[in-house]
């Protein structure tokens, strides 16, 4: 269940305990080890875990989810002894044998300096030691005869730099951190003396970055570990970095829920869509097939550090042009150690959302308790492997337990009285009689032969449609005395993810790394489909991840690095309860799913049924890359490619047992969508087949670039990029096309211009092949006073985006291979007198509508199959979709200028431009538009096809432009030690920026305008923020220092941490929220009224603080501006538009007069806060750390929606 759900003050509770050195013990233990039996590692340590470490009643157990349960501080805890450290290192030794081996890329960084005697002249052919200090391992190299060396593709980590020549005493500088990508810049200044004088200094190590012109930023172990997160979402720290901005799934970036199994709504980088992001956890590609979202998200504990890369990354870098989220798990050390952690958060210690106390709404119901466990250290066998310095592992477990209960943010939905599902309309809303029920038994005795009772509004109950009926007594029509439901549900999410590392040295040459990720992520939804609790569904998601990589040093100038990735996402959702089959309610259809309920759509708002969607779902993904590194002289070559197999495999199992709509005022009855139902008069009934999917696409990428060190101080990066993916297609030919002129001869009945693969002339997949897709980039980088401290950058670089996936699963759902019947009712299908036969709408839809049920349906279809029998199935009708055949990569622009200053005590500065222009960006639009002032559509006779039967046709094509321009700023600290202050490190960014666009996703509804109109909707994008300011940071408390006669057990070691953002207001849309059906032409003829504006009739816009009460138009609310403000475009007050379908009838079509995102909500801040005691346990052996975590300190409200629907009174 979405996190963003979770408003107002939140308190989380944890405990964590370290066993930091338990060498002594081990070493003692480890020379009695007896065997261990066989078992399955993974189960057994998920039972283990939940049984040690979080001992939960079984009553808790059912209630514990999105809080937290009890606090526990742990007796249990500490039954983890450094015995146990042994066996459960066995156990992760044979998960590491026995798992498959799949694929990775890199994640690592290099260090580079010069070496130079006290006059600060080069010392050419000086030897160069690089030490991981915690693993031991190092690496050789000579400098150049300019007192250059560099050291490449090191893992992050800590390293020290040693350097010696004859006549010079032999240095060693102190341990620095190693980034993500970094180019760590040491140099040494060596004295005259002996070989045998060791002199140990402190690093002079330049954080400023003199040699990349990639504009980015690393996250470190600190503000992982210790920053507060809501969730426990490591990738929500990207939004404490200039430049990016918070994206949620309302803003129709996605064309589903993003979140997935990972629980990451999205970002925007420097102006980026959010699915045109790269995700890589360990050097491996982390990306879904199909919505292009990361698949495995490793929890903080578990996560060493992040970097960033927002603007013009290197030819190395592909894939998307949004920005790449480089993540790296933790390693293991030669110290064996490890931890125990329990989050826990209640509703008892939250605060009321706003909009919940506005509405007098109860506080949503929240539990949520996260745990688990980490353990690092050498692989050591006794008498088979000594790992120290060679083998290394790192194991973590997280688990949750989450119950949540709410109402999904819909407030009150109308339902009936439990009068009115007897028949009674007596007092319809405390009114009295309902007229339009009262006026329909009047004329249509057949419900109500007294005309007395038919006054008054009271149906028959012996008329009550048997359906009905049905439905009613098998209780899945909901009742309130008032005919408000406030809808209360209780759903859980419990998921569990395992995290494993495992680095073997085999020799100073040879590196070899393997990562598994595993996450499990089983949902309870209680409401499903319907907006009322009573269809609950089970969803699950599971998140496959493994990468392993060989790194091989093949001389001191030249290294080949060799990665496979191979990565699932998998997805079943299934009813979780067993409600009456489609015969048991007397609903006589066949149907591709026999067994589930026809939904019901209310047109109040009332949704009865379950999620109509996928049923199961399968992303698999894997990738080979290959990379050699060359430095020869001033140069740096890089030379590199990658294969990649992508599958989507689906079963879509959208309304497969039908649904019926009730649409009151615009239906065939009474014109009460509730007293509809017990008529059985519905209006439109539709029901859709199984639609399989099985799409395969393959992505090829080579790559040069040229690192070139023109001078010491100035250093150029050139390099080339090639990506070629090929179109998708599905495996056993369920792909088409429109193609006018050409008939197909697979299917000799299908209309003339729709054809299929194996078709001359169509495509093998849903569109032609792009295979011109060069990007250059070119970047600089420039020390201009040749001290390292400080730097001017810039570039330019052009990047392609993967095209998401998701368009062809909005396509797949279409004929021959699936379809559906979608059809509406006449009024003469209700019966008037009490000698008429009674309704048989809902028993028997096909045969009332004068159709031929068409399921079960048949797949593969027959060749000859007829495209038009009975006008519904294969459906072919009022709507398809489509994919252009002549679709085209995306493609971005990016460019920058920066500099970077590095000042005193450890402070980087840094001030730079962002700038970016994307096009051919993916988006949905009608291609099938009818031509204004006729009752013609654009694919007629005239253009090659043979029947204008062809509806609006939803086409995805790249006809999407954007522009960013952005200013980022910032400040930032590492961790150190300051005096008077303790341990500080923090990062204050800010954004000032500009984002443009026509559309910011392809699922952002703005498709819906004709293809040659989309231009209209060129505004600020969705996530146009322009200014953000972020604070983040921790500061050890000089409690200590303040209070020196204090005890120091009380006074020492603690920590806060907080961040801080303030934002402005998002853009928002006051969009028409015209009442339509789906014969209702809009602008341009295509149904698309869902984008029609408004007009604004003011010169300005009054706003008001929406936390205060103001009316209206006699409504009162929490006004943001005043509604009178605007008005409908006046085109579609026209008496000739409702219900004709006209499309002449409009004589002045139009969009409205407010452009697209032209107004904004309020700003936003925000404070989340944490408070942590570390105290030492067992001497300095282990730590107990007791935290408590606040969220949205300041309780400021969020608006709910993006989207303004014109719900308000408009005149």
């Amino acid at each position: 269940m979405p996190e963003e759900s979770l408003r107002g003050e939140a308190v989380s509770m944890k405990h964590t305990f370290f066993l930091d050195e338990c060498l002594s013990t081990y070493s003692t233990a480890q020379r009695d080890v007896s065997p261990l039996p066989s078992f399955s590692f993974v189960p057994f340590m998920h039972a283990w875990l939940h049984r040690n470490i979080t001992p939960m009643t079984k009553a808790s157990r059912s209630l514990a989810m999105k809080s937290g349960g009890h606090i526990m501080i742990g007796t249990r805890i500490l039954f983890l002894e450094c015995r146990g450290l042994r066996y459960l290192l066995l156990a992760v030794v044979g998960l590491l044998l026995i798992c498959n081996s799949t694929t990775a890329q890199n994640a690592t960084g290099r260090i580079i300096g010069t070496v130079t005697d006290a006059q600060g002249a080069a010392i050419a052919g000086a030897k160069v030691t690089v030490t991981n200090t915690g693993t031991n391992v190092h690496w050789n190299t000579v400098t150049n005869g300019d007192g250059y060396y560099q050291v490449l593709e090191l893992p992050v980590g800590t390293y020290s730099v040693g350097a010696e020549h004859e006549g010079f005493s032999k240095v060693v500088t102190a341990a620095e951190p190693l980034d993500i990508n970094q180019a760590l810049r040491i140099d040494v200044h060596m004295k005259v003396g002996s070989l045998t004088d060791v002199v140990r200094v402190e690093a002079q190590a330049a954080q400023v970055e003199t040699v990349n012109a990639t504009l980015g930023g690393t996250v470190t172990g600190a503000p992982i570990q210790n920053l507060p997160l809501n969730g426990r979402n490591t990738l929500d720290l990207a939004l404490t970095q200039p430049g990016v901005v918070p994206i949620a799934d309302d803003l129709g970036t996605y064309g589903t829920s993003n979140g997935g199994s990972n629980g990451f709504d999205g970002i925007s980088v420097a102006g980026g869509r959010g699915d045109s992001v790269t995700y890589l956890l360990d050097g491996g590609v982390n990306n879904r097939v199909t919505s292009n979202q990361v698949v495995f998200n490793p929890n903080p504990e578990d996560v060493a550090e992040f970097r960033l890369l927002e603007n013009n990354y290197t030819a190395e870098y592909g894939r998307n042009g949004g920005g790449t989220i480089s993540v790296v798990t933790k390693s293991g050390t030669n110290s064996l150690h490890g931890s125990l952690y329990d989050y826990l958060r209640n509703d008892a210690l939250n605060a009321s959302d706003f909009f919940d106390n506005a509405q007098g709404n109860p506080r949503p119901v929240l539990k949520r308790n996260q745990f688990g466990g980490t353990i690092v250290g050498p692989i050591t066998i006794p008498k088979l492997i000594d790992g120290k310095d060679r083998f290394f592992f790192f194991f973590g477990y997280q688990g949750q337990r989450l119950t949540e209960t709410g109402n999904q943010g819909l407030g009150f939905v109308t339902t009936y009285t439990p009068a009115q599902l007897t028949g009674d309309f007596s007092n319809f809303n405390g009114s009295g009689p309902d007229p339009g029920v009262a006026a329909f038994l009047q004329s249509h005795p057949f419900y109500q032969s007294d005309p007395a009772k038919a006054a008054q509004a009271i149906i028959d109950p012996t008329t009550i449609n048997p359906v009905a009926q049905n439905y009613i007594a098998a209780g899945l029509i909901p009742t309130s005395p008032t005919g408000q439901v406030f809808p209360l549900g209780s759903g859980t999410e419990n998921p569990y993810q395992y995290t494993g590392k495992f680095d073997f040295y085999a020799t100073q040459n040879d590196r070899i790394s393997l990562t598994v990720g595993y996450n499990k992520r089983p949902v309870f939804n209680p409401f499903s489909g319907a907006n009322v609790p009573g269809f609950t569904a089970n969803t699950t998601d599971w998140d496959y991840f493994t990468n392993v990589g060989y790194t091989k040093t093949l001389s001191p100038s030249m290294l080949n690095e060799f990665h496979a990735t191979g990565q699932r996402w998998y997805q079943t959702q299934l009813a979780a309860s067993h409600p009456p089959t489609v015969a048991a309610l007397g609903v006589n259809i066949q149907s591709d799913d026999p067994f589930g309920t026809p939904n019901l759509y209310f047109a109040s708002g009332l949704s009865l049924g379950f999620d109509p969607n996928i049923h199961w779902k399968a992303d698999n993904t894997y990738a080979f890359t290959d990379t050699l590194t060359w430095n020869r002289g001033r140069h740096n070559w890089k030379f590199g490619g990658r294969f990649a197999i992508f599958q989507a495999n689906t079963v879509y199992a959208y309304q497969t047992n039908g649904a019926f709509v009730f649409s009151g005022p615009d239906g065939i009855g009474s014109g009460n969508d509730l007293a509809d139902f017990l008529f059985g008069a519905s209006d439109e009934f539709f029901e859709y087949s199984k639609a399989p999917d099985n799409e395969h696409q393959r992505q090829y990428a080579l790559f040069a670039q040229d690192e070139w060190k023109v001078t010491p101080r100035l250093t150029l990066t050139l390099g080339l990029r090639y990506e070629y993916t090929t179109p998708e297609t599905d495996t056993k030919g369920y792909t088409f096309s429109i193609i006018p002129g050409l008939q197909s001869k697979r299917f000799v009945n299908a209309p003339l211009g729709l054809v299929f693969p194996g078709d001359s002339g169509a495509p093998k997949g849903w569109y032609f092949p792009d295979r011109k897709n060069f990007a250059p980039r070119f970047g600089f980088a420039w020390d201009p006073f040749g001290s390292g401290q400080t730097s001017l950058r810039g570039g330019f670089g052009m990047f392609y985006d993967t095209l998401n996936g998701w368009m062809s699963d909005w396509a797949t759902d279409e004929p021959p291979f699936a379809g559906g019947a979608d059809f509406f009712f006449d009024p003469s299908m209700v019966p008037t007198l009490p000698t008429d036969p009674a309704s048989t709408i809902l028993s028997h839809p096909y045969e009332t509508g004068g159709a031929v049920d068409p399921f079960p349906s048949v797949i593969p279809p027959p060749t000859n199959v007829d495209f038009f029998a009975a006008g519904f199935l294969p459906r072919f009708g009022p709507s398809n979709n489509f994919v252009n055949v002549h679709l085209k990569t995306p493609y971005i622009y990016q460019y920058n200028l920066s500099v970077q200053r590095q000042l005193a005590n450890g402070l980087m500065a840094e001030i730079g431009y962002a700038g970016s222009s994307s096009h051919r960006l993916l988006t949905w639009v009608d291609a099938n538009p009818v031509i204004p002032g006729t009752n013609n559509r654009v694919l007629n006779e005239g253009q090659g096809l043979a029947h204008n039967t062809y509806g609006y046709a939803t086409t995805f094509d790249g006809l999407n432009n954007a522009n960013y321009n952005g200013l980022l700023v910032s400040l930032s600290k590492r961790e150190t030690d300051v005096r008077y202050l303790g341990q500080v490190f923090f990062t204050l960014a800010y954004t000032w920026s500009h984002n443009l666009d026509d559309g910011s996703g392809f699922n952002s509804r703005s498709g819906q305008s004709a293809s040659y109109n989309h231009h209209h909707f060129y505004g600020n994008s969705n996530f146009d923020i322009r200014q953000r300011l972020t604070f983040s940071g921790g500061w050890e408390l000089p409690f200590a220092r303040l209070w020196s006669s204090g005890p120091k057990r009380l006074t020492a070691s603690w920590s806060l941490y907080p961040i801080l953002f303030a934002q402005s207001g998002i853009p928002l849309d006051v969009r028409a929220g015209l009442s339509h059906r789906s014969s209702t032409p809009g602008p341009s003829g295509a149904g698309d009224q869902g984008v029609v504006r408004a007009d604004q009739i003011t010169s300005s816009i009054h706003t008001f603080d929406p936390h205060q009460v103001q009316t209206f138009n006699g409504t009162p609310g929490n006004y943001w501006f005043d509604p009178n403000d605007f008005t409908v475009p006046d085109c579609f007050f026209s008496s000739a538009i409702p219900g004709s379908g006209a499309a002449g009838a409009c004589p002045a079509p139009t969009y409205g007069t407010f452009g697209r995102n032209s107004f904004r909500g309020p700003r936003r801040v925000n404070m989340d806060l944490a408070l942590e005691k570390t105290t030492n346990l067992v001497g300095e052996r282990a730590k107990l750390i007791f935290r408590v975590e606040a969220f949205n300190l300041e309780r400021s409200a969020k608006l709910p929606e993006r989207m303004i629907p014109g719900s308000f009174s408009w005149r």
